[in-house]
């Protein structure tokens, strides 16, 4: 690749009239913004995002700006393809009208593309918060919700997926893996288009695991990489109800997939239930020895200590961190009963 090569990025947002500025302001002062070119997709905000958004152009002439509405709510995967349908560059990298790239993110992902061989044909980085302000913040900062899934670390295997929890694993730069973040992620743009873009059955949630899906079966299991460099914030939202919503809809959508092609890598995670089993073979005992009272008593304190038992690993030292395991045991069943709705839906 030619370090010159323009590169184009696509944003799409919604009601995203709090939000759209501060992201337009970070792309402004990116190192490489003379070879970017932005592709900003409204789909069919009912707020004052197009008027925004235009203020903001007449006023920041320096950035290459393209600005395009849907019309109407067509959702994420459909109006990721209208960008995409304007895309003439080499390379393009999408994200969310919520994250805030640093300066050189651009520039990082442009130096990526020029090191990596023409087997690679996307990229994708971490993601962390932009804020610790709030417990649903610091919470996502700790469990990293929005996060690559290395190849192999994120099998359909139940035994697996609960040995991740006494075994966690830390991607490195150079790593292929089986998903890419939606927040962060850059393809070869000849190879997005081969594998027909984003899935526009799914109006949230998935998609980017649903491309990554296409793009492996397309270009082979190791044709996408995780590089620690290409890193950028996301402006988590304050409410831990967010995250909640979140694992729902993404579960839906995931199990949508499966239904549609076949065996996924995203399954639910088995806890909730392990869980909820553990606990009432542990006071079994007690209802039967001792009394059905005793045994309702203890039950709540026995699902306590199971659910932290089994998320140990989040918990650092100080005192708001010992919440973490019940807020990701409550965030899981949110994903537990997402994914039943999406295979009866």
């Amino acid at each position: 690749m030619n370090a010159n090569n323009d590169i184009s990025l696509v944003v799409c947002t919604y009601n995203g009239s709090s939000q759209i500025k501060d992201l337009l302001d970070c792309l402004k002062t990116q190192t490489a913004n003379d070879r970017l070119k932005v592709i900003l997709v409204d789909d069919g905000s009912k707020d004052l995002t197009p008027v925004l958004v235009r203020e903001w152009m007449t006023k920041n002439r320096e950035l290459n700006l393209k600005f395009v509405s849907s019309g109407k709510n067509i959702g994420l995967p459909a109006a990721r393809n209208l960008g995409m349908s304007m895309v003439e560059t080499d390379f393009v990298v999408f994200t969310d009208d919520d994250c805030r790239p640093g300066p050189t993110w651009i520039a990082e992902i442009l130096e990526t593309w020029n090191q990596v061989d023409r087997n690679t044909v996307a990229l994708t980085g971490p993601v962390s918060s932009f804020s610790t302000d709030s417990f649903n913040r610091r919470y996502v900062t700790q469990t990293k919700p929005v996060a690559a899934m290395g190849l192999g670390k994120n099998s359909s295997s139940l035994v697996e997926k609960f040995a991740r929890y006494f075994k966690p694993t830390e991607l490195k730069s150079g790593d292929s893996v089986s998903a890419l973040v939606g927040a962060n992620m850059s393809f070869r743009s000849f190879a997005l288009r081969k594998v027909f873009g984003f899935d526009v059955a799914i109006k949230f949630g998935s998609d980017d695991t649903i491309v990554s899906q296409k793009l492996r079966k397309q270009f082979g299991e190791e044709s996408l990489k995780y590089f620690t460099n290409i890193e950028l914030q996301h402006n988590f939202a304050a409410n831990f109800s967010d995250s909640l919503r979140r694992a729902y809809k993404y579960a839906i959508a995931n199990a949508k997939n499966q239904k549609s092609n076949g065996p996924t890598k995203t399954l639910p995670l088995p806890t909730p239930a392990l869980s909820l089993l553990l606990s009432l073979a542990i006071c079994l005992p007690i209802t039967l020895l001792s009394s059905v009272v005793l045994g309702l008593i203890a039950f709540p304190l026995v699902l306590a200590i199971v659910v932290f038992s089994l998320h140990l690993k989040l918990v650092n030292k100080d005192k708001e961190s010992m919440l973490y395991p019940y807020a990701k045991w409550v965030e899981e069943l949110a994903d537990n009963f997402g994914y039943v709705r999406g295979l009866f839906s």
